[in-house]
Order: structure tokens, then sequence, then C-alpha cells
């Protein structure tokens, strides 16, 4: 809480003491204090990340690997020649979800 009582008076300091020659160095200061406090949030990120259950990592593995397999089936060619590739169904997504006209 003191931090942000200390900010917010630097914050105040900027937008209505500080001179114009002062103005350019807190940008720069600012810019460099958004990074890194960005790569914090980023190495949180990804530590919050590894800490998930392990069961996820195999369900999105599983699911990889059903998606590239189905892909795989889709261009086999079929034994006799000349048939055409089975096509993808479409759904008619009105005859599914139909509306309630009011």
């Amino acid at each position: 809480m003191l931090y942000m009582i200390i900010i917010i008076l630097i914050l105040l300091f900027y937008i209505f003491a500080a001179p114009s020659s002062i103005k350019g160095t807190f940008n720069i200061v600012s810019l460099v204090l958004l990074g890194v406090l960005l790569m914090i949030l980023l190495g949180v990120g990804i530590v919050q990340f590894f800490r998930i259950p392990g069961e996820i990592f195999i369900w999105a593995g599983m699911l990889a690997l059903a998606y590239f397999s189905l892909k795989d089936l889709r261009r086999l060619s079929i034994k006799g020649g000349d048939k055409p590739p089975i096509p993808i169904p479409t759904i008619n997504w009105n005859r599914v979800f139909p509306r309630n006209p009011k």
C-alpha cells in the first residue's frame, strides 16, 4: 500500500509540477519500469502455467494427435481408383438449433 501511495505521488508530480526537461527522462524511466513489470508478469505466468496438473498436457497432446490422425486419414487415397473422397458433411445449424420467431 505504501508503494501505491508513492507511485500516485510521483505521477501527480509528473502531471502537475514537473518541468519539461524532466518529462523526457521520466518517460524513458517509466518505459523501462513497464518493461521490467511485464517481464516479471511473464515469469510469474510461466511458473503458474507449469503448476497446472499434468493431465491437462496429456489431454492437449491427445487432442493434437487426434487432429493430425484425422487429417492424415482424410488424405488417404481410396483403393479402386476413381472413387471420389468421402465429403465432409455440412451442418445445417438452423435445423440443429431452430430459432423461435416471436
